[in-house]
């Protein structure tokens, strides 16, 4: 605490807290560019590859079918026409990049990452609910207090003209009677 004659020191700074003008900019958005027309025959569709090259995978970079190996085409698809898809340019990255994950996890990863969640939330949930039980029963605690000390000081001034009446009694029974 500053004593009053003390001279004021400057407080210190805040911690940096990200603030609304630290986001967004003045400046104009880009509009998106043009969409490209479709080509008149699009590129036939490979499935994604089974295994990854763990190498080429870094953050912010796309892996293209060309980088993998080219999986040879079954038979019953190779007489078949493919499917027309939309042009690549079209295709929402998250949802390459989704499908492409999703080739690199085992089929039953989504119920061990869902599993896995919920033990963690069971886990601190635990925790929180003990200190939330906690907190609540020290509110009513604390609600109970002026009805318990009330019973309290009743029971013991009980007690005590009680005991005096009985202490009292003792002594008169062990006084001979004198006549006043």
């Amino acid at each position: 605490m500053r004593r009053p004659d003390a001279p004021a020191q400057p407080e210190a700074p805040p911690p940096y807290i990200p603030t609304l003008n630290a986001v967004v900019t003045d400046e104009p958005i880009p509009p998106p560019a043009p969409a490209q027309p479709a080509p008149a025959q699009p590129a036939p569709v490979q499935p994604a590859p089974l295994a990854m090259d763990w190498d080429k995978l870094e953050l912010g970079n796309w892996i293209s079918h060309a980088d993998q190996a080219p999986s040879s085409p079954s038979p019953s698809k190779a007489n078949t026409a493919p499917p027309a898809a939309p042009p690549q340019s079209a295709v929402a990255p998250a949802a390459y990049a989704t499908a492409h994950i999703r080739a690199l996890f085992p089929p039953d990863f989504e119920e061990q990452l869902v599993h896995r969640v919920v033990q963690r939330v069971d886990s601190l949930m635990a925790a929180r609910i003990g200190e939330v039980i906690a907190t609540v029963v020290e509110r009513q605690t604390r609600a109970l207090l002026p009805t318990i000390r009330k019973e309290l000081e009743f029971a013991i001034r009980k007690s005590v003209y009680e005991a005096m009446a009985d202490e009292l009694n003792d002594i008169a029974d062990q006084t001979p009677d004198t006549p006043l």
